[in-house]
């Protein structure tokens, strides 16, 4: 069983939306909440069962040029200035388009695996590309849709309003321009009122700092659990949680304490992604595209959490994450434009390296992203997963297909046994 790579080449933008600058190549600076992401590329793999007719090949290829002459920030190249600053090129380079067939056996199970779906670059002009795009087709008339971007140029939900936008292309159905003022969303005030510790959240003081580290050298297992409705209910019951996503990520947090075996005393913690495109003052456009992500990071006592009710768990959660209000986006923003970032040489906190978040998770929530609206014209994905990336403790959240709930997580393989039990324990 392989998957046999067919053709690989660069689509480019059509002309129906012209670039901002016709008389020269137009920049786009990164604004502070694109910086301060990582800086890396991202992926996520679609899975479409066959219909009557699932579109070809050449009409994928066809609305992606469409959606690119919108979304030119896709087609464009991530690069420094003089200044050594990070910017986009909308030079119209190309989205990396890469054309694959397989004779693998579905639905797909979280491993390693699940990299072979997408494309593998060598470097050159398709390794520097900003969105990558690998479709394989089984032989059962199933199709893969890997889809990779870099995170400095957009972050899920950005990514999720493209993809969007390229299944109402390939349908022939006009799609919204996004929202593309990166500069309106990141205006310092006069004065600053910086009110909140940004020093040791959203960035760190150590640039030679190795990055979490772990007690455990072990291989890194990709975990799925599915939480029933019914299941999602009775956590949101005990945790008194309002949402399902605090209840589910309550519940998780606690099983990974439990199966690490962490000690009573040993602080662990969340790092969870918040969307502040509906906290801003006034709210911003969903069509946004960038990046516009802060995290709310709650932390307990390892013995407090296996001990104590889910719902002190989900109380943490709950109150850490309130915390993201409009007032903190607008802090973070008077910060990071403050000067403060480049005097002290401060490091964004999410570029620490290392193979473990050990003893903490970093959790991303898909439930809102637009990821299982995404039709070329074949209907919906029956399969979202997020790729395989070796490193211990991340967590993507996403709706399950009965309208329960798909927790990815990555454990050391000594514990992910375990885990899975204790993820669906009631107690």
């Amino acid at each position: 069983m392989e998957v046999r790579v067919e053709s690989s080449r660069l689509i480019k933008p059509i002309d129906c939306h012209p670039p901002p600058s016709t008389d020269r190549v137009h920049i786009v600076p990164l604004n502070v909440f694109d910086k301060v992401t990582m800086n890396l590329h991202v992926a996520v793999i679609f899975l479409f069962r066959p219909p009557p007719a699932l579109p070809s090949n050449a009409d994928f290829e066809r609305g992606l040029a469409e959606a690119l002459s919108s979304y030119r920030e896709f087609a464009g190249r991530l690069v420094a200035d003089g200044d050594g600053n990070p910017v986009i090129v909308l030079n119209d380079a190309g989205a990396l388009f890469v054309e694959a067939t397989a004779d693998l056996p579905l639905p797909l199970e979280p491993s390693p695996a699940l990299r072979r779906f997408l494309p593998s670059t060598d470097g050159g002009d398709a390794g520097d590309a900003v969105a990558q795009v690998q479709l394989t087709r089984f032989a059962c008339g199933s199709l893969a849709v890997g889809f990779s971007w870099h995170h400095r140029v957009a972050d899920g939900h950005g990514a999720g309003n493209f993809l969007v936008a390229w299944g109402f292309a390939c349908r022939g159905i006009p799609f919204p321009p996004p929202f593309r003022d990166r500069s309106a969303v990141a205006v310092r005030r006069e004065p600053l009122e910086i009110r909140f510790d940004h020093r040791n959240t959203e960035y760190y003081f150590n640039a030679d700092d190795d990055g979490y580290n772990s007690p455990v050298d072990d291989d890194v297992a990709m975990v799925k659990v599915h939480f029933t409705p019914e299941f999602v209910a009775y956590l949101r019951t005990e945790s008194e949680a309002p949402t399902k996503f605090e209840a589910v990520v309550a519940q998780l947090w606690r099983a990974a304490t439990r199966a690490r075996e962490l000690s009573e005393r040993e602080i662990t913690h969340l790092v969870i992604s918040v969307d502040g495109r509906r906290r801003m003052n006034p709210p911003l456009s969903s069509e946004y595209f960038g990046n516009l992500v802060l995290w709310a990071v709650p932390r307990s006592a390892a013995g407090d959490l296996v001990h104590q009710p889910l719902r002190h768990a989900a109380s943490i959660i709950r109150e850490e994450i309130a915390k993201l209000d409009a007032g903190y986006f607008q802090s973070f923003v008077d910060f990071a434009n403050s000067g403060a970032v480049e005097a002290e040489k401060l490091v964004p906190a999410a570029e620490r390296e290392g193979s473990a978040l050990w003893p903490g998770l970093d959790v991303a929530s898909w439930l809102r992203l637009p990821f299982s609206e995404v039709d070329f014209g074949g209907g919906r994905p029956f399969q979202v997963t997020p790729a395989y990336v070796p490193v211990e403790g991340l967590v993507a959240i996403l709706p399950g297909e009965d309208g329960g709930v798909d927790a990815y997580v990555n454990m050391f393989d000594r514990y992910a046994e375990n885990f899975r039990r204790f993820c669906r324990r009631s107690d």
